[in-house]
């Protein structure tokens, strides 16, 4: 166990593989969707960004394939979350641009926010040029119309 309580990432791996091998033996797509998709935050927080990306795309394949639209939207942020920790702002901006927009047709205002500060991160870490290219890809998605760059970029000034 981890001195913050919570317990090994290698013990709760070996949990979830087991859930795994029940959840598809039942034949629980669903099920094995959601598994998948913690398997890749576990490989995150390793730093096995290979095996994340192949673990959330596993997932994304089912949840694609049962027309699970707001769970995809939860995978294309965790996506965007991994590029965004290989410095590649400008791929993890077109997952999370993808996530608010199927958050905002579900009225998911909660995860929207998630998904809207994590772009805000990619915006602040990402060097200038690429700042502007996230602003123009963020025009171009059509969010300018939902949230307006000045409050974004209000919003990137009042957190630096």
């Amino acid at each position: 166990m981890r001195r913050d309580g919570f317990p090994d990432d290698l013990k709760t791996e070996v949990l979830y593989r087991k859930s795994l091998a029940i959840k598809e033996k039942q034949d629980d797509e669903h099920g094995v969707a959601l598994i998948y998709h913690q398997l890749g935050i576990i490989a995150q927080e390793q730093c096995d960004f290979v095996a994340a990306e192949q673990w959330f795309k596993k997932s994304l394949a089912i949840k694609e394939k049962q027309d699970d639209e707001h769970g995809a939207a939860s995978t294309f942020n965790q996506l965007g979350q991994l590029l965004r920790l290989q410095e590649d702002y400008v791929s993890a901006a077109a997952w999370y641009m993808k996530a608010l927009l199927i958050f905002l047709r579900y009225k998911d205002q909660y995860r929207f926010n998630l998904v809207l500060e994590n772009f805000i991160g990619a915006l602040k870490a990402a060097d200038p040029e690429t700042q502007t290219l996230l602003r123009q890809k963020w025009q171009q998605a059509e969010l300018e119309q939902i949230i307006p760059l000045a409050q974004l970029e209000q919003k990137f000034n009042e957190d630096n």
